[in-house]
């Protein structure tokens, strides 16, 4: 979900639970800063953490991570303020 200062903050996860709330992204960084900031959906069908714009996570095994989708999720307003 969006946080106060414009980035995501990570809500919920069965992968790593440990990062709840912990795991905190700027303001457009890595596919969900970018499906985020620019309001469109991101596939990446293999290979995703070779993606120019894929974030590493301290703690994760990045080649984990074969394939992506991250989708923005909004208000009704039309307001961004998450992605899943």
């Amino acid at each position: 979900f969006r946080d106060s200062s414009d980035g995501l903050v990570l809500r919920a996860s069965p992968v790593v639970p440990e990062l709840v709330h912990r795991l905190k992204l700027g303001k457009g960084i890595g596919l969900s800063g970018m499906a985020l900031s620019d309001g469109c959906s991101v596939f990446i069908g293999t290979d995703a953490f070779k993606h120019p714009r894929y974030a590493k996570y301290p703690g994760l095994d990045e080649s984990d991570s074969g394939s992506v989708a991250a989708i923005p999720l909004r208000a009704p307003d039309g307001l961004v303020f998450g992605v899943i």
